[in-house]
């Protein structure tokens, strides 16, 4: 692996791989708008 180029790219990237950790776990909390758990992973993005 070649690495980050810069700090930030790689805290987005562990951030974003935390967020799929979570959904899979089901940490997030459950609403009605949300069908599946891809749909909670968009709805989370900025």
């Amino acid at each position: 692996m070649l690495g980050f180029k810069s700090f930030r790219s790689a805290a987005r990237t562990i951030a974003g791989i935390e967020l799929l950790h979570m959904i899979k776990k089901g940490q997030l909390a459950d609403n009605d708008n949300y069908n599946s758990d891809f749909d909670k992973f968009l709805g989370v993005l900025p």
